[in-house]
């Protein structure tokens, strides 16, 4: 492959940049490098989008479960945060005693 360039008239014409030519070889390989790239996004899309419909497929039982169910525990049950434990007092914080001011 050979790359024919512009004169400097056809250059000065056409604005500053350089402009290159391709060559009937150059243009082939151009359009079989577009091919090869549209089938490669090809490839990528479908691969996505078989990876979405299983992951719609392992979601959809949970959803229709929340959906039956509604996302909150059944009246008269109030849900308790995993790491807050039994034996202590609602008001009472995690934390400790509040700080005592000093006079």
């Amino acid at each position: 492959m050979r790359i024919i360039r512009l004169t400097p008239e056809q250059a000065r014409r056409t604005g500053t940049l350089r402009l290159l030519r391709l060559t009937p070889e150059m243009q082939q390989a151009l359009r079989d490098h577009m091919a090869r790239a549209a089938q490669v996004w090809r490839q990528l899309v479908d691969a996505f989008r078989q990876m979405a419909r299983t992951v719609t497929a392992a979601v959809r039982p949970l959803a229709e479960f929340l959906r039956r169910n509604g996302p909150t525990a059944p009246p008269g049950r109030r849900p308790r945060a995993p790491f807050q434990p039994v034996d202590r007092p609602a008001w009472a914080s995690p934390y400790g005693p509040a700080p005592r001011r000093h006079r």
